[in-house]
C-alpha cells in the first residue's frame, strides 16, 4: 500500500484510477472527481474542496474527512464497498 501524506492535490481527477493507497492529512483542492475509479483506498484526516470525490470508487474506508457528504449527510467514519455498475 502506497502512502500519500500531508499533500495538497489539485486538478481534475488528481489520483484517477489509483489502487491500494493510504491517504492521510491531505487536501484535495480544485478539480472534480479526484479519486474517480479508485479502489482499495484508506482516507484519514483529509479534506475535499470540490465535487464528486469518490465517484465510482470501490472498497474505500474514510475516517475524519471534511467536505464529504453521503446521501446528503456529512461523513464521520464511512466504509464504502460497492461494485461498479455498467
Amino acid at each position: 500500500m502506497t502512502e500519500i501524506k500531508n499533500e495538497i492535490l489539485t486538478g481534475e481527477r488528481a489520483l484517477y484510477g489509483s489502487e491500494s493507497l493510504k491517504i492521510t492529512d491531505c487536501i484535495f483542492e480544485n478539480g472534480e472527481s479526484p479519486l474517480k475509479e479508485c479502489k482499495d483506498i484508506m482516507i484519514d484526516g483529509s479534506m475535499f474542496k470540490w465535487k464528486y470525490p469518490l465517484w465510482y470508487c470501490r472498497n474505500i474506508s474514510v475516517k475524519k474527512a471534511h467536505g464529504l457528504k453521503w446521501q446528503g449527510q456529512a461523513c464521520g467514519t464511512l466504509t464504502v464497498s460497492m461494485p461498479r455498475t455498467a
